[in-house]
Parts: C-alpha cells; structure tokens; sequence
C-alpha cells in the first residue's frame, strides 16, 4: 500500500507541480524580449566600367578624323565619322555646328545622303535658312512644309517653329481676312460652323496647312480678302447648275420643263436657269410655278399635258414630293434634276424608289470620295470631334482657296440615283 497525504496520493502531487514548473518556465521565456533579425545589406548596384584608355584613345582619333576630312572638304566622310559616334552629346553637338556652317549645294547634298537621319533633317531645316537669305519664298516654304513631321520625331522641333516664324515674318505672309457674317440669332450653329471651317483652314486649330499667318476681322473692309458665306454659297449654286447641265447632255438628255416657286426670287432664278439652258443647246418645253408652301404637287403635275424627258426641280426639298406624285400618276420614267440638295443620303432613303435616273446637285457632299474632301472631313471630325456641314466646308473652302491659290474644292458635286444607290460624277 502507498502512503497519501489526505485524500490525494503523493505521486499526483509529484505530477502537478511539474507541471506548474513547465508552465512558470514558458510565461518567463515568453516575456523575454525576443532578438531582432538584422537582414544583411542589399548588394551594391554593379556600375559600367569606366571606358578604357584605348576606348578613349579611339574616339579621338575619330574626332580627329572627322574634323580633318571637314578641313579637307570631304564633308558627307566627316559626318559618316560623327555619326559613328553619335551617342556622345559632344560629337553630335560639333556636327550639328558643322552643318550649320555649309553651303546651299552641300546642304542639299548632306539633306538627301542622311535622308530620314538627325544630321539630313538638321541639314534641310539649314537649307531652309539659308535659301530664306535669298528669297527664295517658295522654295522654303517647301521645304519647311516636308520636314515638319521630321523636325518634331528628332527633336528639331524648336528650330522648326522658328523657321516659319521667321518665314512668315520676312516674306510679308501675314494676311488679313474679313469675315462677312449674316447670320440671325437663330442660325448660331450655322455662324459657329461657319468660323470652325475658316480656322481650321487657316490653320488656327487641326493640321498646319496655310502658307500665311492668318487674323480674321468681323466686317473690316480694309482686309485683303472678304468671305462672304452667302455669297459663296450662289457661285457653288451656279456651278452645280452648269455640272448638272454638262452631266444631262452626256446622259443623253435634251428637253427639260422647269418647276419653280412662285416668289420674286424663284421667277429670276427660272429666268437665268431658262438661259443658261438654252445656250446650253437643252429645250425647255415649259415653265411652271407654284406656291413655295406647296405640299401636294399632283394638281400642278396634271396640268402638263406633255412631259419631257427630264423635270427641273428648282427647290432640292422639294424632289421627293415631285417625285412620288409622278409615280402616282404612272409618270415614274420622268428623270428628275435638281441643285441644292442638302442631304442625298435622306432622299435616297426616304424616296429613292422613285427617283431611278435622278441627278442631284449639292454644294457639299460628305461622302465624296474625292481625296481633298475627304481630308478636310477627316482634320474637321478629329479636330472638332463632329462631322463637317456645308457651312463648315464654306468657310474651310475659301480660305484654303485664298491661302494655297488652289480651285480643288469649287468643282460642284454632281450625284447619280443608280441602281438605288448614289454614285458621284466626278
């Protein structure tokens, strides 16, 4: 038998106060502060070598080479040498003051040999300088218009600004234009076009495309030029009417009756269309007039008692109505002509059924595929994030008229039904 303390065996006690002796051990240790990890130092960055004595030696030797072959005249050899060493600042520095210092003919030559290279690029905008000495204006103005793109991707952009700063400056290019606006305060959005076409003509905002440094007035008189939006407007109306005339006869077209509105202004178009058309060598077989607010046009179609090959629509929102009037009255084989139509694409989709053989005349066609239409749309929509309407393309029109001594944009647009789609005379 083992002896107890009381109740509790001896061992138990044994047992227990080990275990209070684990755990004071373990609360000590835990309160101890615990030792800090030190990481070791990251490893110091591994520096380029300097550049050997003989690195050193070889570049001067090239310099050397470079700056004796300039000496002697053998300028595109010294530049080969420069450019062998390019990525030093200094070697690039010396040839750029090297070029600076050539001749005309040694610029051109340097200009075409490094053709797309900083040192041809430096050589260009130098020539420019150099032939702005003599006044040679269009000649520079050439040049300077090439190597833009060139100038900014190297770093000539700078230089660039100044040259044609100076190139306004000295060739007295700086024009004033007076700008007629005859607009009411509901035809805002037309005025605002309007001016958003002039700039971007000039070149205030989008591409840099004039050739002058442009200020636009409002009504000065004393300005070189006058823009007068209405009255582009009636030329470009007067050019279609001598298109479309053109593209008739081709088509094998050769009488023609005139519906007109009977106003002050309808009455004297008719006269001048009824002229034109005459000396044209194209019968007019009549004339007819109704009320500009004419809705139903089936009363004065049934008073032809003969139709011609061809109706002379004067008001362009008026074809549909006309048109769909003759297929009512089984007259759908009547070709339909007429100038001012604003939208084609609306027409064609609204009534182009009826208008098989249709030529339609509008003073600006959006979708033209004519390369410098499509251009301006192109500059217009990524400079003012919308599309052109005939007001923008009037004021871009004129200046760029004005500015480049170029007639491109006055051809009228001449337009086809074909098939149920719109094909472009050009």
């Amino acid at each position: 038998m083992r002896k107890s303390t009381g109740n509790f065996p001896r061992y138990m006690w044994l047992k227990v106060s080990l275990k209070i002796l684990i755990l004071s051990w373990g609360v000590l240790f835990a309160c101890l502060p615990s030792k800090k990890v030190v990481l070791p130092p990251p490893p110091t960055p591994l520096k380029a070598p300097a550049p050997s004595r003989e690195v050193k030696e070889e570049g001067q030797m090239v310099f050397q080479k470079a700056r004796k072959a300039y000496e002697e005249g053998r300028v595109e050899e010294a530049l080969l040498y420069y450019k062998s060493l390019e990525k030093d600042p200094g070697a690039k520095k010396e040839a750029l003051s090297l070029i600076a210092s050539l001749k005309v003919e040694e610029l051109k030559k340097v200009s075409e040999r490094f053709k797309g290279h900083p040192f041809g690029v430096y050589a260009t905008l130098m020539l420019s300088k150099k032939l702005m000495a003599q006044q040679r204006w269009e000649e520079v103005k050439t040049l300077l218009k090439v190597v833009r793109a060139e100038a900014q991707k190297n770093g000539f952009d700078e230089v660039w600004e100044s040259l044609w700063e100076e190139f306004l400056k000295e060739s007295g290019r700086r024009l004033r234009v007076s700008l007629i606006l005859p607009f009411s305060e509901k035809e805002i959005e037309k005025r605002e076009a309007f001016l958003r076409g002039c700039f971007l003509g000039a070149g205030i905002f989008g591409p840099e495309r004039a050739s002058y440094r442009v200020t636009f007035l409002v009504g000065d008189k004393a300005a070189e030029y006058v823009i007068d939006p209405i009255a582009c407007k009636r030329s470009l109306e007067q050019k279609q009417i001598k298109g479309l005339i053109e593209t008739a006869i081709k088509e094998g077209i050769k009488e023609v009756g005139i519906l007109y509105p009977s106003s002050s202004s309808g009455e004297r178009d008719m006269v001048f269309l009824k002229k034109v058309l005459f000396e044209s060598g194209l019968n007019v077989s009549f004339t007819r007039s109704y009320p500009p607010e004419t809705a139903d046009f089936s009363a004065v179609l049934r008073e032809i008692k003969q139709f011609p090959q061809a109706l002379w629509v004067m008001e362009g929102d008026k074809v549909c109505l006309i048109a769909s009037h003759l297929a009512f009255l089984g007259k759908a084989g009547i070709r339909i002509l007429a100038i001012e139509v604003d939208d084609p694409k609306g027409i064609l989709s609204s009534c182009g059924r009826y208008l098989e053989g249709a030529l339609l005349g509008c003073s600006f066609y959006k979708e033209s595929s004519r390369q410098e239409v499509r251009a301006f749309r192109e500059d217009y929509k990524k400079t003012y994030a919308q599309d052109p309407d005939l007001w923008a393309f009037l004021g871009y029109r004129n200046v760029y008229a004005i500015l480049e001594d170029d007639e491109k944009l006055d051809s009228p647009f001449i337009l086809k039904i074909q098939g149920g789609r719109l094909r472009e005379i050009l």
